[in-house]
């Protein structure tokens, strides 16, 4: 649990107690007594968003180091030399905030630093990127949308998709390349729950396979009465190597414009909830649940998946 104590409301400028109901504006973190958003209706830094100004948490007060000591700063275990006032080593992450350095090291010189890979404190294989938004600038707007919002509806991977939007905006076309969408069609629709659009996707992808799944089961029903050969009907080989192209294109189609449809499904559903007229907390609140990922849609898939086959196999097997 975050603790505020050391901060104030900037609406009430009361300060934080440890028991107080606290919420934080989504958009820089700034801290609020929930009435006092309540109240507000909005960040009270809300004109600063997406500036230089934008608030930031102050840091805290650490013992001030003499600067004159050369060791002041310099990690007892990895010998690296910290910027004055760092309470953790940047290295190595053991505590700095013991005292005077220069007293853990018994008066003799501080060990040499440990190589360390590329000069990257938190990965051998470079930074950790942090950053919710991809590299867009929060105070942008897509599709007349704040971009923190389409963030808080997108949830998991918004920082690739928020970079993908907003390129696809700014140049103006419908193509950006989406490989999850294009190997795992109806399964990375549902995923990210576009209900409407799986109910079509699913209801073509269906009709696509007809033709191969009825060759399958004529050739299961005829192995097993003990036929020695089987040949499919001409029509029926003709369908389904035509519609497995059909298929492949369906999966390009969604390799090249899945992107451009979620945008689209994105920016619907926020302004949908904006029509409802919620309150910022609430508002904030539907767009995480009405967005975001759902992971049990894929088992929902494959249980639809496997009741088509079993319907299909009942038909054909009265059928013949």
């Amino acid at each position: 649990m975050i603790s505020y104590t050391d901060l104030s409301c900037p609406v009430c400028h009361q300060p934080f107690k440890a028991d107080d109901d606290v919420v934080v504006c989504p958009v820089c973190g700034a801290p609020h007594h929930r009435e006092c958003y309540r109240k507000e209706g909005h960040c009270a830094y809300a004109d600063t968003h997406g500036t230089e100004e934008q608030w930031q948490r102050p840091e805290r007060q650490a013992q001030e180091p003499d600067e004159d000591d050369p060791l002041a700063g310099v990690c007892p275990r990895c010998g690296y030399k910290n910027p004055p006032g760092t309470l953790f080593c940047v290295k190595c992450s053991l505590s700095l905030k013991d005292g005077n350095p220069s007293t853990r090291f018994n008066g003799e010189p501080p060990p040499p630093p440990r190589p360390q890979p590329g000069d990257q404190p938190f990965s051998p294989f470079g930074p950790i990127m942090l950053d919710p938004y991809g590299g867009v600038d929060p105070g942008h707007s897509i599709g007349g949308i704040p971009v923190p919002e389409i963030a808080s509806f997108v949830g998991e991977n918004a920082s690739y998709y928020l970079p993908r939007f907003y390129q696809m905006q700014k140049n103006k076309s419908p193509i950006s390349l989406n490989f999850a969408a294009g190997l795992l069609d109806r399964f990375w629709v549902l995923f990210r729950r576009m209900s409407g659009f799986f109910a079509l996707l699913f209801a073509v992808t269906t009709l696509l396979s007809l033709p191969s799944t009825i060759i399958y089961a004529q050739y299961t029903i005829a192995l097993a009465s003990g036929a020695q050969t089987f040949e499919p009907s001409q029509t029926l080989a003709i369908l389904s190597t035509v519609f497995s192209y059909v298929s492949l294109a369906v999966r390009l189609l969604l390799l090249v414009f899945s992107n451009r449809l979620y945008m689209a499904y994105v920016l619907r559903s926020i302004k949908r909830i904006r029509a409802r007229g919620l309150d910022p907390l609430a508002y904030q609140e539907a767009l995480m649940k009405k967005g975001g990922t759902k992971a049990v849609n894929i088992l929902i898939v494959i249980g639809l998946n496997v009741a088509v086959a079993g319907v299909l196999a009942l038909l054909l097997l009265y059928v013949f």
